[in-house]
């Protein structure tokens, strides 16, 4: 082979692997906008696991099924109320952006965390709230109804029917 063919042999070759890394960037590229757009927690760390191994050049790990394809087809028919208060990290942010800004629930039980003076309050609707900061008077008892709102960076606001407001963080 001359020295001519040979450097040219050569210069194809490496543009046959440029445009394979670039079309690996351009895929990989895809499949972490694919998996950062997938609400599911479990779903989507299986999907950043397919996009790490195809960095890698390796398989998968089998992942199995976590939720079968029909109840992923289906629509959510909550309301959302269920799991106001819940967070699970920053790339939940899609789910959230349609949850309530606001629930209103009748107080089942009041009690008194010995360890600091905070509230914890249990709701009709099974959620537990834990007062953040205690107050020297939050007026609350059994039977009345509060309003939980969201606030500012995630914080969530109790306001007792005598107007008083606390901040609360949702432990159940």
């Amino acid at each position: 082979m001359s020295e001519r063919h040979r450097g040219c042999t050569l210069a194809c070759l490496a543009l046959l692997l440029g445009l394979a890394q670039a079309a690996l960037a351009q895929s990989l590229e895809q499949a972490v906008k694919a998996c950062a757009a997938e609400t599911d927690v479990l779903l989507r760390l299986a999907c950043y696991d397919r996009a790490a191994a195809q960095l890698a050049g390796a398989q998968a790990p089998a992942a199995g099924p976590v939720l079968s394809a029909a109840q992923r087809a289906a629509p959510r028919t909550e309301s959302g109320a269920a799991e106001f208060g819940m967070r699970n990290g920053p790339l939940d942010q899609r789910k959230y952006s349609a949850a309530p800004k606001e629930i209103t629930a009748t107080v089942t039980l009041v009690e008194l965390r010995r360890s600091n003076g905070a509230l914890v309050v249990t709701l009709d609707n099974d959620q537990v709230w834990l007062q953040n900061q205690p107050t020297e008077y939050f007026p609350l008892k059994v039977g009345d109804t509060v309003r939980i709102h969201s606030a500012a960076l995630g914080s969530f606001m109790m306001f007792a029917p005598s107007k008083r407001a606390t901040r609360v963080t949702r432990i159940r």
